[in-house]
């Protein structure tokens, strides 16, 4: 058995705080969006939809594999329902997963590779959402530097910046700014 040169669930690798025009979008929209954008880097697989008056209770959807499908995802009518009748939403949090290349060349499927919070609260002035890499498959050489952690990087982290590149097309933003990130992920995404 190969030695794992990556893990899942990385607190320590990247994230994003994007601050978007609450003007210019609706919570509706903003489902629609990330499934939109979600399509250009794997499926959404899990959405979480907090609000004032039921608080983390309020809404959750996890969304298996074999429903998935990539061209064709589109969200629920319950959670379209359930956002448009929910007067009090104050965070919506997507999961997205995509496949990945794992150390041995393998293809591995990351239902939670990342994570799109979405902090929409109607009394708030300005809305923002913070997206987390929760996996270093995307990063050149965080372990140790071979041809294995290459490849990985090559196969795995344009991915992950063509879907950094569709929020930030995609949604109204205002402003957006590395909360932290990992040097070498920041650099190779500036890279390619």
């Amino acid at each position: 058995m190969s030695e794992r040169l990556w893990i899942f669930t990385d607190p320590d690798l990247a994230s994003l705080d994007v601050y978007i025009d609450r003007e210019k979008i609706s919570q509706v929209e903003i489902v629609h969006k990330v499934y939109e954008v979600a399509r250009h880097f794997g499926d959404v697989t899990r959405v979480e939809i907090i609000t004032e008056s039921a608080g983390d209770d309020a809404y959750l959807e996890h969304i298996g594999k074999d429903e998935q499908s990539v061209k064709e995802q589109k969200p629920s009518d319950a959670l379209i329902s359930f956002v448009t009748n929910s007067p009090d939403v104050t965070d919506m949090r997507f999961n997205l997963g995509t496949y990945c290349v794992d150390e041995t060349g393998d293809e591995r499927w990351m239902a939670g590779a990342v994570t799109l919070s979405f902090w929409v609260d109607p009394n708030d002035v300005e809305w923002a959402f913070y997206i987390n890499v929760n996996t270093d498959l995307f990063v050149p050489f965080r372990f140790v530097k071979d041809e294995r952690t290459e490849r990985m990087a090559r196969w795995n982290a344009p991915k992950l910046k063509r879907l950094l590149e569709e929020i930030l097309r995609t949604f109204p933003v205002v402003s957006w700014e590395w909360d932290y990130c990992y040097s070498a992920l920041k650099e190779y995404l500036e890279q390619i």
